[in-house]
């Protein structure tokens, strides 16, 4: 069942709890989507980076691996200063052939690896 989007606009709490499967798909519907920019994706690192996971439970466990998945699209795609594909940055709306490259993000860094073979 595909997300919807939230009724409600940053309805999240960044008091330091683990998230709710809701608050992690409004942050990422609101911050992270096709169309975003700079400032949506600091505000949303800001969100995820703030939450602690909890493993308590099998429901808790996966939440705290989207809240992962979330926090590394968010990191990339504030990396890749373009649009490329169905992907708009409205900061940089034009491809950029330094971009033309694999992001690879490992805890603690982003990088851009080689250029992709044609």
């Amino acid at each position: 069942m595909p997300v919807q989007p939230p009724l409600s606009s940053e309805t999240h709490s960044l008091d330091g709890a683990a998230p709710s499967r809701l608050e992690l798909q409004q942050v990422m519907w609101n911050n992270v989507g096709v169309y975003r920019d700079a400032a949506t994706l600091e505000r949303a690192l800001e969100a995820l980076e703030a939450w602690a996971p909890s493993y308590a439970t099998l429901h808790d466990r996966e939440n705290a691996n989207l809240l992962l998945l979330g926090t590394l699209i968010a990191r990339s795609a504030l990396a890749r200063e373009e649009s490329r594909g169905a992907h708009f940055r409205s900061d940089y709306p034009e491809p950029r052939e330094v971009f033309r490259r694999h992001i690879s993000v490992q805890q603690g860094s982003v990088e851009r690896e080689s250029a992709v073979a044609r």
